[in-house]
């Protein structure tokens, strides 16, 4: 996404979590960015980036876009030496070393095949059909791009533009973008594309590991539904299952399928965009195989089955990330294709991600991206508005804060924005003041989980900046506080 279509508000029921006690050992959680304006590297926008205090900077890197093109491959292309001159890297190396020097790990999503790697021949090319570098991609040539993308970014590869130094080390590869929409990945038969993308990205991971096995190799972000506009879509969770070899709908009723004939796909994280154009932060999709926010239980059930059943390599425990995802917000707004204008009130808004920030944590999802720093005219999800006016969301990024009330208390959970070890200070709103509640130290990564005596009321949360145990005074590197969220 962002998608050329919206569709109609998402209905369903609504998912209840159970809140367990807190744990002494926090899972990890990591917040990052996709903002279209940075795929060039513009330092500006690294710095605002770097401001919101995002760990992960993710951007496409459409294929077509770096080789050659053509209806044939040029005579000449080693497609597996990214120093061939028929590469253009100019536009990734600048993405990779901006975020670099700004501490930000770069997520490179790769996708849009060159013409002459579509189809399997020249006469499966001669029945492409769709939109330009989807239909039925080469496997071989994907697999001979990725070893020379990993290989650029290796962290060894001499830098062009800075000589005597090397290009910044990149980890995170994600193998195509939303392959359950014919906008991105489409064959002759719906049925045939899940055996593609498993060969893809398969691949894709035998190369990345080719050059080395500590590269983390990610799965194309499954749409959260199955009617983006074209006739191949598929919906997300028919396509995981597809991709599985599993039978069942909904997370549920999973069983192995006999006579699967896709292959049993490579990778490290399994990742969804579950966007959700309505509702709340867990709300499920109208349909029971889609993947909104309230149906990432249903993704993580299946992909514990599939992985328990061996039905995915290599064997062992799979990360859970969100690589793309965003709550829009009104104003601006924007309407949807029946009419509806969409988007949340700005301080919902800012409450949507913080909680989906926490509910996802809670299901050990690792990483959240979020789309858009700045609003975009079909996409109004920015953390700042169009001209740089700031939105409360901006500060719930930088310390993503969530309280619930029950009778054992308040449960409070949040990441401090210096993402280290620090303290931070639990308020409550009392009349138009706030008062101090209580003072948490977090863990080496800035996050704090807790239950706090209080009432039913509004907190928030604010870093008082100086680590812990550091015999510093309080002297907060960030003045504002995470915004306030009421403990219903």
């Amino acid at each position: 996404m962002p998608f050329r279509k919206l569709p109609p508000v998402l209905l369903g029921c609504v998912l209840a979590v159970v809140l367990a006690s807190p744990a002494s050992a926090f899972a990890p959680f990591q917040l990052g960015i996709h903002e279209p304006a940075a795929g060039s590297g513009d330092a500006g926008v690294f710095d605002r980036m770097s401001g919101a205090r995002s760990q992960i900077a993710r951007t496409a890197v459409e294929w077509t876009t770096v080789v050659p093109g053509g209806t044939t491959k040029p005579a000449g292309f080693d497609a597996r030496n990214p120093a061939d001159p028929q590469y253009n890297w100019a536009t990734v190396d600048a993405f990779v070393r901006a975020a670099d020097g700004r501490g930000m790990q770069a997520l490179l999503t790769t996708y849009r095949a060159p013409q002459w790697a579509e189809g399997d021949d020249d006469a499966d090319r001669a029945r492409r059909f769709g939109k330009p570098g989807a239909y039925h991609p080469n496997a071989q040539h994907y697999g001979d791009f990725i070893f020379a993308l990993a290989t650029r970014y290796s962290g060894s590869f001499p830098d062009p533009a800075n000589p005597g130094r090397n290009l910044p080390r990149v980890r995170y590869l994600q193998m195509w973008n939303e392959s359950n929409f014919g906008e991105y990945l489409n064959s002759q038969r719906k049925s045939d594309i899940p055996v593609y993308y498993a060969k893809l990205l398969n691949a894709g991971y035998d190369s990345a590991k080719a050059v080395s096995s500590s590269n983390v190799v990610l799965t194309a972000g499954m749409g959260p539904f199955g009617n983006n506009g074209e006739a191949v879509d598929v919906e997300p969770q028919v396509f995981m299952r597809s991709l599985f070899c599993l039978t069942g709908k909904g997370g549920r009723g999973l069983k192995e399928k006999r006579g699967c004939n896709v292959p049993r796909p490579r990778f490290d994280v399994w990742t969804q965009h579950p966007y959700t154009f309505g509702g709340t932060p867990t709300q499920s999709a109208f349909s029971a195989d889609g993947a909104a926010i309230g149906d990432m239980p249903e993704i993580k059930r299946t992909l514990d089955f599939a992985v328990r059943k061996r039905n995915v390599a290599p064997s062992g425990r799979k990360k859970l990330w969100v690589s793309e995802f965003a709550w829009f917000s009104n104003p601006p707004g924007i309407r949807a294709g029946n009419g509806q204008e969409l988007g949340a009130p700005l301080s919902r808004h800012a409450a949507y991600l913080s909680e989906s920030a926490y509910r996802l944590w809670r299901l050990k999802f690792e990483a959240m991206v979020w789309y858009g720093l700045t609003d975009h005219e079909a996409f109004p999800s920015g953390l700042t508005f169009a001209d740089g006016r700031v939105k409360p969301a901006l500060e719930a990024f930088k310390l993503p804060f969530y309280a619930d009330h029950s009778s054992r208390g308040v449960l409070v959970w949040g990441i401090a924005p210096e993402r280290s070890k620090t303290r931070v200070r639990i308020e409550r709103r009392s009349g138009s003041s706030w008062r101090r509640v209580v003072d948490l130290s977090t863990d080496s990564r800035g996050m704090f989980y807790d239950r706090v005596r209080g009432p039913r009321g509004t907190y928030r949360a604010r870093s008082l900046g100086a680590p812990a145990n550091s015999g510093a005074p309080p002297a907060p590197a960030y003045s504002d506080p995470s915004q306030p969220f009421k403990a219903r």
